[in-house]
């Protein structure tokens, strides 16, 4: 998919981010983005939204974020999960890596998250 089919698709849906200024997700794509990062680590003790994403529909997060990251080009992908998350099922189906990506797909970050190839 290229860069413009994807932004146009994120606006027409309404995507914005949740940081509370609602900004529009499609905005935020860029070709010139390197390194692109998913944020899993969530910040409130008592939510629990990103884990159970993650335990429901880690394969369509993942090569969702592939398909983002070929879109703009980027050469690393970087999933943030808390150590804490280790154990869940989804957050831990991310911290192995996937069935059916190559071995090393996902390798060790300074942050405690996961990085991959969008190229994989």
């Amino acid at each position: 998919m290229e860069i413009k089919e994807l932004k146009d698709i994120l606006q027409k849906s309404g995507v914005v981010g949740a940081g509370g200024a609602g900004f529009p997700t499609y905005m935020k794509l860029d070709e010139r983005a390197e390194t692109i990062i998913l944020n899993c680590a969530e910040c409130e003790p008592l939510l629990k939204l990103h884990r159970q994403l993650l335990e429901k529909h880690a394969r369509e997060i993942v090569e969702t974020f592939h398909m983002i990251g070929q879109a703009v080009g980027a050469k690393e992908c970087v999933v943030g999960i808390k150590k804490a998350y280790k154990d869940d099922p989804g957050a831990g189906r991310m911290h192995r890596g996937l069935p059916g990506r190559k071995a090393g797909a996902f390798g060790r970050s300074i942050s405690g998250g996961r990085r991959s190839r969008p190229d994989l």
